[in-house]
Parts: C-alpha cells; sequence; structure tokens
C-alpha cells in the first residue's frame, strides 16, 4: 500500500514522464509524416506540372513523401480554402498563382471567404513565367511606342482578348492601357484557347498571351509580338524586348508566379526549412530545364521577399482593378 508520500512521488515522475515525452515530440525534426500539396486547378495544367515537378526532388531532400493533391473548383478558391481551413503544421501546402492569391478577392470579393494575405503565409517561390502583349498581322503598330501611340488617337477603338472577365489577361492589359495613357475595347472568350487564332485572323487587335501561348505563336502564327511583361528578357522568346524598356511604358513590369503557402500560424521554423529545401530543389539544372517546358523558369526567392513582392503586386492590382472597375464572372 502506497504512503501519501510514495504517491506524491508518483505524481510528479509521471507529470516529468509527460513533461518529457511532449518535449522529445516537440524537438522531433520536421517533417515526420507525409506533406499534401494541394494544387487549386485540374491535373495537367501549367500549375500542376510545376508543383509536380518540384515535389519529387522536396520529398528527397524532406525525408518524407510530398503528395499532390488537385482540388477543383470555383477557380481554385475551393482548394484555396481547404488550406486556409488546415492545421497550420506544415503538413497541408498550397501551390498557387496570383488568380487565387490576389485576384481572387479584388474582382469577386463576395464569394471569397478567405483574405490570403491574413491566412497564408509564403514559403516561397516555385517558379516565375511571364506574359507577352501581341497584335494582329495587319495592325498599324510595330512597337509598343507606336500601339501606345495608336491608342490614344482611338480611345476604345483598339480591341483585346483576354481568357476571360477578371482574369490575369484582362487586368494586365487594362494596366498597359492605362500606363499607355489611353483605353483598349475589351472582347472576353471562354479560356485561352481561341485568342491566338483570332488574333492571328485579324478579329481581335492585341491581347496579353501566357508565355506558353506565345512561344507555341511565335513558331506557327503571324502575330506580333511588342514585348513581354517581365522586367528582364524572357530567353524563351528570342528577339522579344521588354515592354518596360520602351518610352510609352517605362519601368512597366508584371511578372507571372508560381508560388508556396502554408496556412499562417505555421511555426516560422517549419516555414525556413520548407522554403530551404525549396530553394535547393530549384537550384537543380534537371529542375530548369524541365520547368522550360512549360515556359517557366525557377527562381528562389527568400520567404519574405515573396511577401514583399506579393504585396506589391496587390497594390498595383487593386489600383488597375477599381480604376477600371473590373469584375468577375
Amino acid at each position: 500500500m502506497k504512503t501519501p508520500v510514495t504517491r506524491a512521488v508518483s505524481i510528479v515522475a509521471a507529470f516529468a514522464a509527460a513533461l518529457f515525452s511532449g518535449a522529445s515530440a516537440a524537438a522531433q525534426p520536421f517533417p515526420q509524416r507525409p506533406i499534401t500539396i494541394i494544387v487549386p486547378s485540374s491535373a495537367g495544367g501549367s500549375l500542376d506540372h510545376v508543383a509536380r515537378l518540384v515535389s519529387g526532388s522536396l520529398s528527397a531532400r524532406l525525408g518524407q513523401p510530398v503528395v499532390i493533391e488537385n482540388v477543383v473548383g470555383a477557380n481554385g478558391i475551393i482548394g484555396t480554402e481547404r488550406v486556409v481551413r488546415a492545421a497550420p503544421d506544415g503538413y497541408t501546402l498550397l501551390a498557387g498563382v496570383d488568380s487565387q492569391i490576389i485576384l481572387a478577392k479584388l474582382v469577386t470579393p463576395s464569394v471569397v471567404p478567405y483574405d490570403a494575405f491574413k491566412d497564408l503565409v509564403p514559403v516561397g517561390q516555385l517558379a516565375v513565367s511571364t506574359m507577352v502583349l501581341a497584335g494582329r498581322p495587319g495592325l498599324e503598330a510595330n512597337t509598343a511606342d507606336e500601339l501606345a501611340a495608336l491608342i490614344r488617337k482611338s480611345p476604345g477603338k483598339i480591341s483585346y482578348a483576354s481568357w476571360g472577365n477578371g482574369s490575369a489577361g484582362h487586368v494586365v492589359a487594362e494596366m498597359i492601357a492605362n500606363r499607355m495613357g489611353g483605353s483598349m475595347l475589351h472582347v472576353p472568350y471562354k479560356g485561352t484557347g481561341p485568342i491566338v487564332v483570332e488574333l492571328a485572323s485579324g478579329r481581335v487587335d492585341v491581347a496579353v498571351l501566357p508565355a506558353i501561348l506565345a512561344v507555341q505563336a511565335q513558331k506557327t502564327a503571324p502575330v506580333k509580338f511588342y514585348g513581354v511583361t517581365n522586367d528582364q528578357p524572357w530567353p524563351l522568346l528570342k528577339g522579344v524586348p521588354t515592354l518596360g524598356e520602351s518610352p510609352a511604358l517605362k519601368g512597366f513590369k508584371y511578372s507571372v508566379w508560381y508560388g508556396l503557402f502554408a496556412p499562417t500560424g505555421t511555426d516560422p521554423a517549419i516555414v525556413e526549412r520548407l522554403s530551404q529545401a525549396l530553394a535547393e530543389t530549384l537550384k537543380e539544372p534537371a529542375i530548369e530545364e524541365k520547368l522550360r517546358t512549360s515556359s517557366s523558369l525557377p527562381i528562389a526567392r527568400t520567404p519574405a521577399d515573396f511577401a514583399a513582392d506579393l504585396a506589391w503586386a496587390q497594390k498595383e492590382t487593386a489600383d488597375v482593378v477599381k480604376r477600371a472597375n473590373i469584375k468577375g464572372e
């Protein structure tokens, strides 16, 4: 029979053992089980391609499986919300692009149940791409400056195609028109598929094309290229200048990015661990070569630098959405 003293000793010992066990569990290095990256779009798209490409190397570096799960619906909102509501433990991440992180809340605020800038933390960039301002073959403008003069001369008469109201193509074209000091007529299409055909046939005057479409069009379609939206020439589009180097668009830049995010509240040490593994992955020559197949390039960014880039992009985008009264579909 235990005395009060021995019972007290037993209780203290049990409490100490529990504390030690908890401390040991907390001290275990991350990760201890598989990590899921939610891709909020269908399999086979550019974002899915990039996420799957880096997941294998991330798995090897982290010592645990990194699984891609496609969660489709509401233009990426459903998959993004899944991550926002996940436990902030580093085991559920989001592969995201500007349409879910920046654009959705600006152009369809009533249907977006999250604020990406409050509910998610950047881990790092997966890759970067660009857009390209292109024109129909017979358009009376061969440079970005000539196009700017034409737009100012005929406000609202030059038409531009996008892949839908509130899409990145819509927003970036309005950014360009505003910087050029004029306005254009928006012609939305259902998806990117018809745009190059419509442009090459002359049924629309200009369009802001995703890089992968522009690379294909440079080989097959008789369209003009005025410049890339990035602030550096795009190596996959030989001979195409940057828009920002033309006087009419001096300093203009807009990058297409693919990023990795975690729920807000995730331990900064876990975010840093993931960020370092991602940066090491993006240094692999094989990764760079494979990213080129989706017209993307690896550019590693620290969480802090990526967050600063996103804040700048959000402000620029919010300004043009308000000015042009852009509404999503």
